[in-house]
C-alpha cells in the first residue's frame, strides 16, 4: 500500500476514534444532566406541594382565628386541626 494513503488512513482512523470518544463523553454528560434534571423536577414538585400545604394551613388558621369565641369554636378548631393532619398525611403519601 502506498505510504501516503496509509498515513492518511491512520490520520482518519485517529480522528474517527477521537470523535467516538467525544460522542461517548457527551452522551454520558447528557445522561447525567437528564438524571439531574429529573431529580430537580421531583424536588421542585415536593417543594411546591409543601408550599401549597403551608398556604392551606395559613388559610385554615386564619379562618379558625376569625371565629367568634363560643362553645362550638373550640370543637371546630379541633376538627380543622384534624383535617390539617389528615391532609399532611395525604400529601406525604403522594410525595413518595
Amino acid at each position: 500500500m502506498n505510504p501516503e494513503i496509509e498515513h492518511r488512513l491512520n490520520e482518519l482512523e485517529d480522528k474517527i476514534n477521537h470523535l467516538i470518544k467525544i460522542n461517548h463523553d457527551l452522551t454520558e454528560k447528557l445522561k447525567e444532566k437528564t438524571e439531574e434534571n429529573k431529580n430537580l423536577k421531583n424536588q421542585l414538585g415536593t417543594k411546591n406541594n409543601q408550599l401549597t400545604m403551608f398556604q392551606n394551613k395559613i388559610k385554615i388558621s386564619k379562618i379558625a382565628e376569625q371565629l367568634t369565641v363560643h362553645e362550638n369554636a373550640a370543637e371546630l378548631k379541633e376538627k380543622i386541626e384534624e383535617f390539617i393532619k389528615e391532609i399532611e398525611r395525604c400529601i406525604a403519601y403522594l410525595s413518595e
